[in-house]
């Protein structure tokens, strides 16, 4: 299982901790008093969101593991190629071919 972030906790533990933010808001500062319900609404949404951007902002970068070390690329295309024939390879192939031409079989038909 992967480790959660140093800074995603922070920010998920200061989201709930605006419950006990907000509920302390609601007891002592507007208790009494007459808030609107639009205005305690628009707290509600706000108090926990500021609560886990500035948590998330403050808290330490969680370093990655270090990358596997990179494979060596594969070539994209192979290019072979054959030693150049000595000067006795190349009389031995002259040889053959002139005995291939010279058999009277091989010869195509005529048209």
């Amino acid at each position: 299982m992967a480790r959660v972030e140093t800074k995603v906790q922070a920010a998920s533990l200061s989201a709930a901790a605006a419950g006990a933010v907000l509920w302390a808001l609601q007891t002592y500062v507007f208790k009494g008093n007459d808030v609107p319900a639009g205005l305690v609404s628009l707290i509600d949404v706000v108090v926990p969101a500021v609560l886990a951007a500035v948590a998330g902002y403050l808290a330490p970068h969680t370093p990655r593991p270090a990358a596997p070390a990179a494979q060596p690329a594969l070539a994209q295309s192979v290019t072979l190629t054959q030693p150049p024939l000595t000067d006795a390879e190349v009389a031995e192939l002259k040889q053959e071919l002139a005995e291939r031409l010279a058999q009277p079989g091989d010869a195509p038909p005529p048209a």
